[in-house]
């Protein structure tokens, strides 16, 4: 199984461009990669300009691109959107991604899915990305192997 995520950067002016990561997007996997070896705004917008990732690596030369086994640009190119909350609106109700990463104000931030029981609906559970939070606050577990 995968830990679906998307990773974006907030540019100049507010807009979002972000892509999608297929495997290891919990905060111990694509958030630690993050934080250790993208974690400045030339490598993180370096990454996200090469498009969608199967696996994130430790430099975006050893990153596995969806590009390099052929895929379609178009279907693959970074998303891009007028606003954080564009790019959150665009996401409403996707529950296959767990974990949102934006680099914005020079630090790595994360949303993640959030999942509650509700039997007052015909799926007994609903669901929500949190709001963006520093990274190394996201989770207890991690709190002290983040903390600078």
């Amino acid at each position: 199984m995968s830990t679906r995520s998307r990773i974006a950067i907030q540019k100049e002016g507010g807009e979002v461009a972000s892509i999608y990561c297929h495997f290891d997007g919990y905060i111990d996997g694509v958030g630690r990669t993050l934080k250790a070896h993208y974690n400045d705004k030339d490598k993180a917008l370096k990454l996200i300009e090469g498009g969608d990732i199967s696996v994130l690596k430790n430099s975006t030369d050893t990153t596995v691109y969806y590009k390099e086994r052929g895929d379609n640009w178009d279907t693959i190119k970074p998303q891009v959107h007028r606003s954080l909350n564009g790019l959150m609106a665009s996401l409403r109700g996707d529950i296959f991604i767990e974990f949102v990463y934006l680099y914005a104000d020079g630090k790595w931030q994360v949303s993640e899915l959030q999942e509650h029981e509700d039997t007052d609906n015909y799926f007994e559970y609903s669901a929500y990305l949190s709001k963006f939070k520093p990274l190394f606050y996201a989770r207890k577990v991690v709190r002290t192997m983040y903390q600078e």
